[in-house]
Order: structure tokens, then sequence, then C-alpha cells
């Protein structure tokens, strides 16, 4: 079973290597296949330079893996291969990958709720503010609630209405999610400067620090030749891979607006870039499937086309903290 699953690994990586692209009919299956095609892209184009067991490490011993894989298709397949080495084990047979023991999700709930506080350390920065928003509007509206309750029973008029302004818990949620916006995305997009820039680095090593997270980030300056479907099937920029001397790790590009915004017309559009030699600078990121935040992509001695992820954020922070305002000033109206 070991075997298998990880020679269905290398085929989905060789295949994606050899014919440039996401196949279309792999993307449409993802959910059928025994292995993911994202997870199959980093295990097997890993693997001549990084052995499986240090890929798999992560899978295994991160204590916030089951929180990052909500959104992914399949298991971990390091969570999956540890079986098959517990039953060899047990038979006192060779296991074909020695993988250390897993680390269960919470012992307690003590650790459960140490988990769910420094949750902004675990998860990506968009998720971790919208859970800090709910949490932090819905206990402010909380309190404003208990304030008009008391006032009502105290003959407070002048604080009554903050018990039934409904409008508020969406302006607290909104106004809360733009003040953790503002507070972390300096932190989760440090400047790349040439004193802390990884030039060309292996990211097998990366890849096998089980610790890591994607607040974690590591600035990079990597070459490499970028796969992916061209021009308009690659629009939304949502098929973008970068091919480095190590191994394939996927890109994430966005416009001002967003990943919509980029179908609007632009000068270059990195999908243009498909097939050929590039440099990207960014921001690596350790999740269930590892990726890179793009800063700038271009080709040698040409303009950069530049990613605009952290304003993009930036805005919609601005747009909801606006919201929330006009919300709060129609309160009273």
């Amino acid at each position: 079973l070991t075997r298998a699953l990880l020679k269905i690994a290398l085929g989905i990586s060789e295949d994606i290597q050899i014919s440039g692209q996401t196949s279309g009919l792999l993307e449409s299956f993802d959910v059928l296949l025994p292995v993911g095609y994202q997870q199959a892209m980093v295990i097997g184009s890993f693997s001549p330079t990084t052995p499986f067991e240090d890929i798999l490490k992560w899978d295994c011993t991160n204590p916030y893996r089951y929180w990052l894989i909500i959104n992914s298709a399949h298991p971990l397949l390091g969570e999956r291969l540890h079986l098959p080495k517990r039953y060899a084990h047990f038979l006192k047979l060779h296991a074909e990958l020695e993988l250390p023991a897993l680390i269960p999700a919470s012992r307690n709930r003590a650790e459960f709720f140490s988990k769910l506080s420094n949750s902004y350390k675990a998860l990506p920065l968009l998720q971790s503010t919208l859970i800090f928003g709910v949490i932090m509007g819905a206990g402010l509206r909380g309190i404003l609630w208990i304030i008009g309750k008391l006032s009502d029973l105290l003959d407070i008029w002048q604080l009554i209405w903050l018990h039934n302004a409904n409008s508020f818990i969406d302006a607290c949620i909104l106004i809360a999610f733009s003040i953790s916006v503002f507070l972390w995305i300096n932190n989760y997009f440090p400047d790349l400067k040439p004193t802390n820039i990884g030039t060309d680095p292996d990211l097998g090593d990366y890849f096998a620090t089980n610790a890591t997270l994607p607040p974690d980030s590591r600035p990079v300056l990597l070459s490499g030749k970028l796969l992916g479907r061209s021009g308009l099937r690659n629009w939304l920029g949502q098929d973008l891979i970068l091919q480095t001397p190590t191994g394939l790790v996927r890109l994430n590009y966005c416009s001002y607006l967003g990943p919509l915004g980029n179908i609007l017309p632009q000068p270059t559009r990195v999908s243009n870039l498909v097939n050929q030699n590039v440099i990207v600078t960014g921001w690596f990121r350790r999740g269930v499937n590892p990726w890179i935040d793009i800063e700038t992509i271009s080709i040698e001695d040409d303009k950069p086309i530049r990613s605009y992820y952290p304003i993009w954020i930036t805005i919609l922070a601005t747009v909801a903290a606006l919201s929330g305002a006009y919300l709060i000033s129609q309160v009273g109206a």
C-alpha cells in the first residue's frame, strides 16, 4: 500500500512536469484519486533530493495540521502511511517508511483552547483574521447587549438602545476583522531585503521543518521554469507552478482587487510567462500544500510583474472598517 501511494504521487508529479501544466482531467477527478494532485506534486517532485520521511514528517507531527487540512480534498498522506508502518511493526516486518509517531490533535480541553487562542499563529492571514473578527466582534456585541439590558432595568434611557441594535454585531465583526488585519499584516508579509531573503534555497529543507506554519514567512528568491495553463485558461492564476532544481511549488498571484481582478485588462499577464524561465521573489509558506505568495515575477532583463496580495487584503480591511463605521452611524438614524 505504501509503495502504491508513493508511486501514484510520483506518476502524477511526472505527468505535470512533462505536460507543463495541471491536466484538466486530473484536476476534475481530484477527489476520486487515491492521492490529491497538489500533494503528489510536492511529494513526487522533491523525493529525488529529499527523503520521503522528511517531507511527510510535517503530516505526522505538526500540531495544527488538522486545522489546515479543512479545505483539502484528501487526508494527509503522512498520516495514511503511518498506519501501514504500525502494521509492519506489529507483524515484525520491515516498514517501507519510518515515520515519526503521530501527535494527537488535542490531548485535553485546555490544550484545545490554548490552540484556539493561538490560532492566529497557525492559520493563513485571511482565515485567522476572519476567526478573530467573528469571536471578538460577537464578544463585543455581547458586552454591549448586557449594558443595554442593565440600562433598561436601571432606567438609564441613554443606553437602552444598545440591546436591540442588531446592526451593531455586524459592525463589530467588520471592525474587529479590519483591526486584526492592520495589526498582523506586516508580520505576515515581512520586507524582502538582501539580508533576509534566501536565494535559490533547497526547498526540501523547508519542507522538512515540521513546526513551520503559513504565518512563518520565509522570504525567497527563486529561479526556475513557470508551468501552468497558458492564455485565457489561466487568467485567474489558478494554475501557476514553479519548477525549481529541487522540485515543484505552487505560486499564488493576486491583483489589487483579488483573484477576480486578474481578469481585468492588464499590460502583461503572468500566464503569458508560462513555459519560460522566470525569477520569483516572495514568501514561502508551509501548509498542507506548500506555496509561495508572489511579490514579483519576471523573465531575465525584463520589467517584473508585481503581485498585490498584501494590498488587496489591506483594501479589503479598509472596506470592512468603512462598512462597520457606516452601520454604526445608521443605528441612531
